[in-house]
């Protein structure tokens, strides 16, 4: 089973709310939402792929306020994708710069943490969202 070291990026906005995106085609859990991110580069420490990573998927740049949590999941096939485990690594931000580009995503929303309930998250990322949901202040 092929595994990997994922971050995430939390991103709230000024009304408290949170950023999430929906998966594109082409890659598992399609249409699934999530905190947008990816995986994490051997070279780079979590906050420096937080960074590139939503530069290339969201064109913007964020900065890495704090490491929140992580959460290790595996995965079963899932149509032309074979069986793989992650830790995800939820890593808070806030947006520097840019404005916000969907270059891998479908669709993208800013949500209260309560709403993300009602949303059909990758199984790791509803992880993510319980743990805000019971540690936000």
């Amino acid at each position: 089973m092929k595994y990997y070291n994922v971050v995430c990026a939390v991103i709230f906005n000024d009304k408290g709310e949170v950023f999430v995106t929906k998966r594109g085609p082409g890659r598992p859990l399609v249409g699934f939402w999530e905190f947008p991110g990816g995986k994490k580069e051997e070279t780079e420490n979590f906050f420096e792929a937080t960074i590139r990573e939503i530069e290339e998927e969201l064109s913007i740049i964020v900065e890495p306020i704090k490491y929140l949590t992580n959460v290790y999941y595996e995965y079963p096939s899932i149509g032309d994708f074979n069986e793989f485990s992650i830790t995800l690594h939820a890593i808070e931000c806030r947006i520097k710069s840019g404005e916000i580009n969907l270059n891998e995503h479908t669709d993208a929303m800013w949500t209260t943490l309560r709403e993300c309930r009602r949303l059909d998250f990758a199984f790791a990322d509803k992880k993510i969202v319980e743990y805000l949901i019971n540690n936000k202040k």
